[in-house]
């Protein structure tokens, strides 16, 4: 899809306010999905809490296909999209995290890798 015709989104929606669990996923399924979101239309603090947005308010029908459990941000204000998360929160040690923003950009750049460099 054409840069000019991708239609941004922003948590910024729902983070401070009461919103259906409907337009939650409408807005974080967007962001995760970079055929429909790109840096030029969501701001940085959408996709780095796309993922721990909706698990922490324990959105019904919110899904992480393809990637650890173990690894999804645990709390509200890991901002983390992909390493080692210490929580300030609650303590403890620094915690591998993955949002699902980073695994849809990993997986195009491993294609596009794949398809453009290996394989000529």
């Amino acid at each position: 899809m054409a840069l000019a015709n991708r239609k941004g989104v922003s948590t910024a929606d729902f983070i401070d306010a009461n919103v259906p669990n409907s337009r939650v996923l409408e807005i974080v399924n967007v962001i995760a999905d970079t055929k429909k979101s790109h840096f030029f239309n969501t701001d940085c603090v959408s996709c780095h809490t796309e993922t721990a947005q909706p698990l922490s308010r324990k959105v019904q029908g919110f899904a992480v296909r393809g990637v650890n459990r173990a690894v999804l941000p645990k709390e509200v204000w890991n901002v983390r999209n992909f390493g080692w998360f210490p929580s300030f929160l609650h303590g403890g040690p620094a915690a591998a995290t993955i949002t699902r923003r980073a695994a849809a950009e990993t997986a195009d750049v491993v294609t596009f890798i794949n398809s453009q460099l290996l394989n000529k």
